[in-house]
């Protein structure tokens, strides 16, 4: 990743080689405009209505449910949008951890947009 940022740094400097590593790097990466992160705890009630307003970003958008160890349908609800829309919604169950466990703030959580394999 560091000769990603380098070479987009330099782009004046690379060679047409080092361009077709790097697209080749890229292909398939899917860079997100915004990532909403939900924190969830019992709110079965209100999750389709929150989460129908944040797909109305569309696919430039991801959607990130942490459940924070919810005892009513929010765990599946959650489930079903994420393999609704899997290229937008991905899940989080985890035990609850009390307020503000599910929100964001811990790196470990949350994937980097843009990612090398």
């Amino acid at each position: 990743m560091n000769a990603l940022f380098f070479a987009l740094k330099n782009y004046d400097k690379i060679t047409p080689e080092a361009a077709k590593t790097l697209f080749r790097i890229l292909r398939g990466v899917t860079v997100k405009l915004i990532t909403f992160a939900v924190p969830c705890y019992n709110s079965a009630a209100y999750m389709d209505h929150c989460i129908q307003t944040l797909l109305s970003a569309g696919e430039e958008a991801e959607i990130i449910l942490v459940d924070d160890g919810s005892t009513d349908d929010t765990p599946a609800i959650a489930d079903r949008y994420a393999e609704q829309y899997p290229e937008i919604v991905r899940v989080i169950h985890q035990p609850n951890g009390g307020h503000g466990e599910g929100q964001p703030g811990n790196p470990q959580r949350h994937r980097p947009v843009l990612q090398s394999g």
